[in-house]
């Protein structure tokens, strides 16, 4: 079997059995894309893993999205990566044409232990910092030229019905509830406008996905404050 083969085996394999141990918890799925479609906007393979590497957001000791060597793979038209360690469970693609998917388990299904609750949740201000890495990261394919006048950021979790929204390392904590099994947010904008606008964008959205649980009054300036320390790497 030839290299280029064997990969492609190997591929099919791994893509399958890492989906369903994402979509065994709750999940997220991440789709940036450009407004127009453009088959080939990227000219290689390997540039397109040039941009992965370059455009990656490391703010908290974990990147966004996981590069990593081990995982590499190309297929036709798209380079792959992800990750599987210690609940931080992720696979995404980024082809050619712009398009970048990521699925991810949510982290809060593999602290239960940790934390001691059964309770299925989601942490308010951990969802503001990966909200922000998605926008950041986002940012920065927009300043490298992938999707020329405008970009779609889509945001989707699954598996939410029931789960609570509250924050464990925080003194203060909520109890909403999600009523919703999936929450999507979506950003679409032009090019300029996303990279001048990308943090105030990511509080947006994540006020959105806020609101799907019920709480809709968390003060902005403390998401503020706290994506900015986040963003200055003082976690």
């Amino acid at each position: 079997m030839s290299a280029v083969n064997a990969l492609s085996v190997a591929e099919t394999v791994y893509v399958k059995e890492r989906l369903e141990k994402i979509k065994s918890t709750g999940y997220w799925r991440v789709n940036i894309r450009p407004v127009l479609f453009e088959e080939r906007r990227i000219e290689s393979l390997e540039r397109c893993w040039e941009i992965m590497e370059l455009c990656n957001v490391l703010l908290r000791g974990w990147d966004y999205p996981a590069v990593s060597e081990k995982e590499k793979a190309f297929g036709d038209d798209y380079v792959q990566s992800g990750a599987d360690f210690r609940g931080m469970v992720e696979l995404w693609k980024f082809y050619q044409s712009g398009q970048f998917i990521h699925y991810f388990s949510c982290l809060e299904d593999y602290r239960q232990e940790e934390i001691g609750t059964n309770s299925r949740w989601l942490g308010v201000i951990s969802t503001l910092y990966r909200i922000t890495e998605i926008y950041e990261f986002s940012s920065r394919l927009a300043v490298n030229d992938v999707f020329g006048n405008g970009v779609i950021v889509s945001i989707k979790l699954e598996g939410m019905k029931d789960r609570e929204l509250f924050e464990p390392d925080r003194p203060w904590v909520w109890k909403d509830v999600s009523k919703f099994d999936k929450i999507v947010v979506e950003s679409k904008l032009p090019t300029l406008k996303f990279i001048a606008s990308v943090h105030d964008e990511a509080i947006n959205k994540t006020m959105e996905i806020y609101s799907h649980f019920g709480l809709t009054n968390y003060p902005r300036i403390l998401l503020s404050g706290e994506q900015q320390r986040l963003l200055e790497k003082r976690l």
